[in-house]
């Protein structure tokens, strides 16, 4: 009988001198996660992350049915900055740099103890001109340029893109004026209007100057031509146009001397392609006999 009493006093010594084990307790930062605290063997229906609970070295927080978190990794362009990946609200002891990490939305660089880099703004200077503030490397469309920009640090500057050169191109107005859009140094047979053609430099509207008879023409029963033809005469200055010239016909009356001799009546002028022989032909002193060549 002393026997089975000492057995159970030693055994209720043992119990009360045994140390309480851990209680593994949820937290507002687990339970507001939709998460409990427990062991991670008891974590079936989730998925077991090791932070937000208080308790024994087996705690963690299990939520159940949801992916899990995107991790936010640290990338060598990160580090190469001195920096680490993480979440906005972890970074304490530098500055937040949305970029050069990868992971979620909340994912980014957090480079420690240096200043927040100066921002390169876009002033109404630079983009009055068509253009936008950036660094030099990032200005690959156009012609960067130090001024006009706000902060940013030295590489600073308005990055104005290049214009493509209009075109010389013929338009409905000039066309319907029977021209061409063209160089002023294009237009050699027309006459060149600083019009109708856009906003090309050194571009206008050429219209080609047709042949017209003048009076002088006109009195000698001429017609306007490029070259004058056999038995006509070349009215001077009497066509207006380019390479224009008036040709009337000779005066001249037929004599059968001069046309058994394979000749025609004319005046010396009209006689451009041949012998003239003076009084052969009875018209008058201005008439001779043209033997062609």
């Amino acid at each position: 009988m002393v026997g089975l009493y000492t057995y159970f006093f030693y055994q209720s010594e043992t119990s009360a001198n045994s140390p309480k084990p851990e209680v593994c307790e949820t937290t507002a930062k687990c339970s507001g996660k939709g998460g409990y605290c427990g062991s991670e063997h008891d974590c079936k229906d989730g998925y077991f992350v090791k932070k937000y609970c208080k308790g024994g070295s087996d705690c963690g927080c299990c939520i159940p049915n949801s992916p899990k978190p995107e991790v936010c990794e640290t990338t060598a362009k990160c580090s190469g900055k001195g920096g680490y990946c993480g979440s906005e609200h972890d970074c304490k002891d530098g500055y937040f740099v949305k970029k050069y990490c990868k992971g979620g939305s909340d994912c980014g660089c957090c480079i420690p103890n240096s200043p927040k880099p100066e921002v390169c703004e876009t002033t109404a200077k630079c983009s009055g001109k068509g253009g936008y503030c950036g660094s030099e490397y990032d200005c690959k469309d156009g012609r960067h340029v130090k001024n006009y920009c706000k902060g940013g640090g030295s590489d600073c500057g308005c990055c104005i893109p290049e214009r493509k050169p209009a075109i010389c191109e013929t338009t409905t107005a000039c066309q319907g004026k029977g021209g061409v859009c063209c160089s002023k140094a294009s237009c050699k047979h027309g006459k060149f209007l600083h019009k109708f053609c856009g906003k090309a430099e050194n571009c206008g509207c050429c219209i080609e100057e047709k042949c017209k008879e003048r009076k002088s023409c006109k009195k000698a029963n001429g017609a306007c031509k490029q070259k004058c033809g056999k038995g006509e005469v070349e009215i001077s200055n009497g066509c207006r146009g380019e390479n224009c010239k008036c040709c009337a016909p000779d005066t001249c009356e037929k004599s059968n001397k001069c046309t058994k001799k394979g000749g025609f009546c004319c005046s010396k002028e009209a006689c451009k392609y041949g012998k003239y022989i003076e009084r052969m032909c009875g018209s008058g002193n201005d008439c001779g006999c043209c033997l062609e060549y």
